[in-house]
């Protein structure tokens, strides 16, 4: 996963999934661990982070007020966001259903 800042969330095309996270929390880590497996079998797919301590601008940008926060993005747009206590699983069948809508 590669962090990213604010002028970068600008530029953001195709398919990402962006992971919202602090440093200081632990559930954040433990979901990126998992974000990470995922990347391997999604690879037109961006995985990007944005820590909110130090993009603090770029969270209220997105109204994210907690973390984790995951957000599935196509083209710029965002499509779905899971916040909070959410199942890997979830991203993982939403991310499938994306994939075979395209041509």
């Amino acid at each position: 996963m590669k962090e990213i800042a604010r002028a970068e969330i600008k530029t953001i095309s195709g398919k990402a999934l962006i992971e919202f996270y602090s440093e200081v929390c632990g559930v954040c880590a433990a979901v990126r661990r998992k974000l990470e497996l995922l990347e391997d079998g999604f690879r037109d797919w961006e995985f990007l982070m944005v820590n909110t301590s130090t993009n603090p601008l770029v969270a209220g940008e997105y109204s994210v007020f907690a973390v984790p926060t995951v957000l599935v993005m196509l083209e710029g747009r965002e499509l779905r966001r899971w916040s909070r206590n959410f199942s890997i699983a979830e991203i993982r069948e939403y991310m499938i259903r994306i994939d075979s809508l395209e041509p």
